[in-house]
């Protein structure tokens, strides 16, 4: 029962990224041909980085949130889930840098072959620039989400989720059809939706665990 308990909010919260995908889906089959191509290839590059320096700390360091949380070590919780963050922060925030400003060429050596021509080069390069800009939120969301779960709260994402799955679907319209950014304009939605959505779950944890409480650690 505490299985399916937990479960649940967790399967909802995977129904929503699988909504905003059917919507971009739709939306970019609306605009320039090869524009649902090339935000897939521009998101997994943007994903390399991600999992491996973000999804990788996430999972090492959730068992430790887990014990420190169920033997009520709620100060050892802070001191990992901090440490976690900045050494997520130090290998994610460069990577971000790195790939805006090398967009261009990354996707020229990755994909400029064959009838992947440079005006769909452009439109990669251009997307690949705006998830740069969220990448260092969409490497640590991962590793909040299970600070909550070492928590047994599984409701409380859910709830962040739902409100920032409507931004940014609404927002990936507008930017996609009120702008000039056209496909890009998905890729920077989900970028300002995933601060947004870090930002909450962030102060959330400060209320809950008293992160702010344990200044040193961001200095140290």
């Amino acid at each position: 029962k505490q299985i399916a308990k937990l479960m649940a909010p967790r399967t909802f919260q995977i129904i929503l990224s699988q909504l905003v995908i059917l919507s971009f889906a739709r939306i970019g089959a609306q605009l320039t041909v090869g524009s649902i191509s090339s935000l897939n290839y521009a998101e997994n590059i943007q994903t390399v980085p991600t999992v491996i320096f973000g999804n990788s700390f996430a999972l090492a360091t959730f068992p430790y949130l887990s014990e420190a949380f169920s033997k009520g070590q709620i100060n050892n919780f802070s001191r990992y889930l901090v440490r976690s963050t900045r050494a997520a922060i130090f290998l994610l925030l460069p990577s971000a840098v790195g790939l805006y400003l090398l967009r261009v060429q990354i996707i020229r050596l990755i994909l400029g072959s064959g009838h992947f021509d440079w005006a769909l080069t452009v439109m990669t390069a251009e997307s690949l620039g705006m998830f740069a800009i969220g990448l260092v939120a969409l490497g640590l969301v991962p590793l909040y989400l299970r600070a909550f779960f070492a928590m047994h709260d599984t409701k409380t994402p859910l709830i962040v989720a739902l409100p920032t799955t409507l931004l940014t679907i609404a927002l990936g319209y507008y930017l996609a059809f009120q702008t000039n950014l056209g496909v890009s304009g998905l890729a920077l939605a989900m970028s300002i939706a995933t601060i947004i959505q870090f930002i909450i779950l962030f102060m959330l944890l400060i209320k809950r665990v008293k992160l702010a409480n344990l200044p040193e650690l961001y200095i140290s």
